[in-house]
């Protein structure tokens, strides 16, 4: 029947994952004597009694004994509010159940779970109490945790090694949607669990009003079959699962509430079951989008770490939810938990960094000059590389020295859309470039994946398939892509900087008493790559030095300093644009311990000159490929090879 209710101004409280709890998705609420109802204009009335809540729409029974359907969103904030009373107030609220629709046969239906759990089809008691249970509403405090500080200088880390097998899994199919316009808003997965979960929600940049549900779909990699797929109301993102496969921390990003909620639901089947509310930087003194939670994982013992906008890190008892420990950081960046899960790597600042969960305690902090925005970070598979990438820079640690392994770009390719570290030696950036560190070169493009994600190490493909998704693992590098790299190695043509081409020094960017002393480094760095220096030369080794400028600079149980901070840069520059580039300052990387005024005169002795020694110290590239002109998007020929990424498996391009 068409509703008699036209579209009205969307105000309905959204509500935290409007789930089932405890109720079948069409079964009805306790039975309501007949009110007059009216939509948000007031235009439209009708004499109805309430009968539940389904897919966003109130059910209503007229006086000829008729049902009628009216979205939550079309009606007058007068019933939006009765709704809410006659819900309990409680931010769940039923509205249906995923395997309502048609799913594939792997996916649980009533016949697999208990009766009235909530699935579609099951008979509601008529005895039992149908008002759904209010979940608990936590207040919290992080700042009850004593904060940690952020201090660059000393380094003691030992790797958090993990030496286990690769996870084995096979490709695995997610149900097809049934919902307009609903797309994937975030994939969480669990290596202790083997779970993955994922969660969806409209995206109708047209009709607004369409994008408050939430889907969730758990999928169990041992066995590649969904083991829970539910759907409520409000826009909800599963930030993490946890070790028992079935608890998952979920973000509130209902348009128009409050950011930084997250709230605590169990998914059994077609069963979903609200937990509890909290905010854990509700106390923070910033505005909303400050205290949104833009990292949620779980470590070891019970233990969940978040982060929010404003680069607060805090460790949670997460069955109390107390803070057990804390620090803050840079706040637009991504951390990342090492492979077994007791190291946190941070980047951010100009600053990189190690934090130990089980001890609560930050390890080693190093300086990483331009690491400030839209960072992500990844540990390498055995736990004993850490990289982290803006939009335009790559950084490689080893962890057990802190040492830089790699710095610089590669034209062409926005690093921060996607870091995962497939292999110790390579590495997928922007979700699509395969890189082998060592010698700088960009191996293989993967094109046509709708998603992109990870389980552990292995890089995990999303295509989609008949209406739904198809995910796949895949082991990087392929066999082509080593047999090609190493025929590659061959092929002088493929590189503009490698051993024995020519090469002009340029120092005119460097204060003019420094010149002598890095033209002497520089001519050193093309000796030992047997480059021959020529003012004709296409390649140009290019140094240049900025600054002073007051910097303030932290040391480990010594306290703050001001430094007159420079910096130093090197570029190789082919065609008039820089192909690598490296950076560092003069800020000592360790004072020796005395007085404020002794380490002070120890500051102000580095801010005397600029760094150098970095021209002579630091390790330029093996190899650098000749820059593809206007590459953009697609297949952009960048790499030695490519591969369509397509519901079979890859297709490889000869």
């Amino acid at each position: 029947m068409r509703s008699m209710f036209p579209i009205g101004r969307r105000s309905f409280r959204p509500c935290l994952f409007g789930i089932a709890i405890g109720l079948a998705a069409n079964s009805t609420l306790r039975a309501d004597d007949f009110r007059t109802w009216s939509d948000a204009s007031g235009k439209f009335k009708i004499e109805a009694k309430f009968v539940a809540v389904e897919d966003e729409k109130a059910i209503l029974l007229n006086k000829e004994g008729k049902r009628l359907a009216i979205p939550l969103a079309k009606l007058s904030e007068k019933d939006r509010g009765y709704l809410e009373a006659k819900m309990g107030e409680s931010p769940f609220e039923v509205i249906g159940d995923a395997t309502k629709t048609k799913t594939p046969s792997n996916t649980p239906t009533a016949s697999s779970t208990p009766k009235n759990s909530g699935a579609t089809g099951s008979s509601p008691d008529k005895n039992a109490s149908t008002a759904p249970t209010k979940p608990k509403e936590l207040e919290v405090d992080y700042q009850s945790a004593a904060p940690q500080t952020v201090l660059v200088g000393s380094w003691s880390v030992k790797p958090d090694l993990f030496d286990a097998p690769a996870p084995k899994f096979k490709p695995f199919e997610l149900p097809p949607s049934k919902i307009d316009r609903e797309a994937i808003t975030r994939v969480s997965s669990n290596l202790k669990a083997q779970r993955m979960v994922v969660s969806y929600s409209p995206n109708d940049p047209f009709k607004k009003e369409r994008n408050g549900s939430t889907r969730l779909v758990v999928v169990d990699l041992t066995t590649g079959k969904v083991v829970g797929n539910t759907l409520g109301s409000g826009r909800w993102e599963a930030m993490a699962i946890h070790d028992d496969g079935e608890t998952i921390v979920v973000s509130n990003k209902t348009e128009g509430t409050p950011l930084g909620q997250l709230g605590t639901v169990k998914v059994a089947g077609s069963k979903l079951t609200a937990v509890d509310l909290w905010s854990p930087y509700k106390t923070l003194a910033k505005e909303d989008k400050e205290k949104d939670v833009t990292f949620a994982e779980f470590a070891n013992n019970g233990k969940l770490v978040t982060v929010c906008q404003n680069g607060n890190v805090v460790v949670w008892n997460f069955e109390t939810k107390e803070p057990i420990s804390r620090f803050d950081y840079h706040g637009a960046c991504q951390p990342s938990l090492s492979p077994n899960r007791k190291h946190l790597g941070f980047s951010g600042g100009d600053v990189m960094g190690i934090f130990d969960v089980d001890a609560g305690e930050i390890l080693g902090v190093k300086a990483a000059p331009q690491m400030n925005f839209w960072l992500k970070s990844a540990f390498s598979p055995s736990g004993k590389r850490f990289a982290a990438a803006t939009m335009a820079k790559l950084m490689v640690w080893e962890v057990d020295s802190g040492e830089v392994l790699f710095e610089g770009s590669f034209d062409g390719i926005p690093l921060a859309h996607g870091l995962q570290f497939p292999n110790e030696d390579y590495m997928l950036l922007s979700n699509d470039y395969l890189v082998e560190l060592k010698s700088r070169i960009k191996l293989w493009q993967f094109i046509g994946t709708n998603y992109m994600t990870h389980f552990g190490s292995t890089p995990v493909f999303g295509v989609n398939n008949g209406g739904g998704m198809r995910f796949m693992p895949i082991t990087l590098p392929t066999p082509d892509a080593e047999k090609m790299l190493e025929t590659a190695l061959k092929q002088p043509n493929l590189f503009v900087w490698r051993k024995g081409v020519d090469v002009r020094i340029d120092v005119d960017g460097v204060p003019s008493q420094f010149q002598a002393e890095v033209s002497k480094a520089l001519n050193a760095q093309a000796q030992r790559m047997n480059c021959q220096v020529s003012p004709s030369a296409a390649i140009t080794l290019k140094a240049s030095v900025s600054g002073p400028k007051a910097e303030a600079v932290s040391y480990f149980f010594g306290g703050s300093f001001v430094l007159q901070q420079y910096q130093s840069t090197l570029q190789i520059v082919y065609g008039g644009s820089p192909i690598w580039s490296g950076t560092a300052t003069n800020t000592p990387g360790a004072v020796s311990r005395g007085t404020k005024e002794e380490m002070q005169k120890q500051i102000d002795d580095a801010g005397q000159k600029p760094n150098i020694s970095y021209f002579a110290a630091t390790a330029l590239p093996e190899f650098l490929q000749r820059p593809e002109p206007n590459a953009t998007g697609g297949r952009n020929k960048q790499t030695i090879g490519v591969s369509r990424v397509t519901a079979t498996g890859l297709q490889t391009d000869k």
